[in-house]
């Protein structure tokens, strides 16, 4: 009746296909010997008297498509809570993937050393470089996030999230692609990362004159934004590329339905994102990983972007 133990509660007929009528071979004058010697279950042509009654089929299909229903909405957390009917050996794997989805990446990935699957958690290409390395798997799984807010319609959450990745890949295109730092042009104060006028003069002074005919007259010591790294695209030659159109319609989308969705009640829908960008928030997440595929080239490995539906399936399999 339970799943954490893969049984099956089976009930076995006489050979009357009755249940209670026969003698029982607890009886002290069973003839157990004479029993075994007439007893034709052996035979090829013999009926199977063993069946799983409805009642408890019923049962462990309930638990299954509970479980099901669950790993479908990408609910770890509510499968974590579970724990009962999940099988002894997907309990791990449900708890890495409750902290992963949750961006809870140190401990996610703690849970995932040594766990017995039969597929790598974390498709990856080497790399010996550290920073771009770790760069990658911060993105990299932030995306796979959202890409879980994307599939079960979580629309607003996913605009307010969505701004933080589209900043970090602007500035990894501007450096892997274009060759541009922007750590050449910024000083950090606290938590904030600022845009320095005179580092700007001191080695791009033609981006100085850019960005003041650009934003009528640039302010030093700016926050970074999404606004401002498409104007470094647009300078260097990329606004009319792919990923610069890109970059535009999520510059508009940051500026619509983000700062509707932080200062009002309103609630994204899927027509919103269309109606803003001409295409869908399915598409957008695939426009995102081949965006980080183009960029970390060396690194990526696309079989990341599916890890949560290989984990679900591995997990049905087990049921």
């Amino acid at each position: 009746m339970d799943l954490r133990y893969r049984t099956k509660g089976i009930q076995v007929k006489n050979f009357e296909q009755r249940s209670g009528t026969s003698e029982r071979s607890s009886e002290d004058n069973y003839d157990i010997h004479a029993e075994i010697e007439l007893n034709e279950d052996d035979d090829d042509a013999s009926p199977n008297r063993c069946s799983e009654p409805d009642l408890f089929l019923i049962r462990r299909n309930e638990e299954r498509q509970r479980v099901k229903a669950m790993l479908d909405q990408y609910d770890y957390k509510a499968l974590e809570a579970m724990r009962d009917a999940i099988p002894a050996d997907c309990r791990k794997l449900v708890r890495h993937l409750a902290h992963r989805s949750d961006y809870d990446f140190a401990q996610a990935e703690e849970l995932a050393e040594n766990l017995p699957v039969p597929f790598c958690l974390f498709p990856m290409r080497p790399c010996k470089s550290w920073a771009t390395k770790r760069a990658y798997r911060e993105e990299s799984e932030y995306l796979l996030c959202l890409e879980l807010m994307q599939k079960t319609g979580a629309l607003t959450n996913f605009v307010l999230r969505l701004n933080p990745l589209v900043l970090r890949l602007q500035q990894a295109y501007l450096k892997q692609i274009c060759s541009f730092d922007c750590g050449q042009i910024t000083i950090r104060k606290g938590s904030h990362v600022l845009i320095s006028r005179d580092k700007i003069r001191a080695l791009h002074p033609a981006l100085e004159t850019y960005l003041d005919q650009h934003f009528n007259i640039f302010r030093d010591n700016t926050d970074i934004s999404i606004v401002f790294c498409n104007a470094l695209l647009a300078y260097l030659g990329k606004a009319d590329t792919e990923e610069g159109r890109l970059f535009t319609a999520l510059e508009k989308l940051n500026q619509s339905q983000r700062n509707a969705a932080a200062h009002t009640l309103n609630n994204t829908t899927e027509q919103d994102i269309y109606d803003l960008i001409g295409f869908g928030s399915k598409k957008l997440v695939e426009k995102l990983e081949a965006l980080i595929q183009e960029i970390y080239a060396d690194l990526c490995d696309p079989k990341l972007f599916r890890i949560y539906d290989t984990c679900n399936e591995y997990i049905y399999q087990r049921l």
